[in-house]
């Protein structure tokens, strides 16, 4: 059986500042892993996915996270070359 957990922006996290949604998102599936039984979901088979810039959060959360805590990233037409940006 397939599950899924959704977490959503909110208008407040838009308003703040960076990297105050770097730190959320990582520290939001640091708990979802860690309490995975609790929400009946596998913490072995966890994916994240984003657009836009909650691509470019999903991408961060990968790359800061590895394989301890996601098996999977997707992100829909995120920036994900700053460096040619800026």
């Amino acid at each position: 059986m397939k599950q899924k957990l959704t977490l959503e922006e909110t208008i407040q996290a838009l308003n703040m500042t960076m990297p105050a949604q770097t730190g959320d998102v990582v520290a939001a599936v640091k708990f979802v892993c860690d309490h995975a039984a609790e929400y009946g979901l596998d913490a072995s088979r966890m994916a994240i996915m984003g657009e836009s810039a909650g691509g470019f959060l999903t991408e961060f959360a990968a790359t800061t996270l590895g394989t301890d805590y996601l098996r999977a990233c997707v992100a829909f037409y995120s920036p994900s070359d700053l460096a040619t940006l800026s």
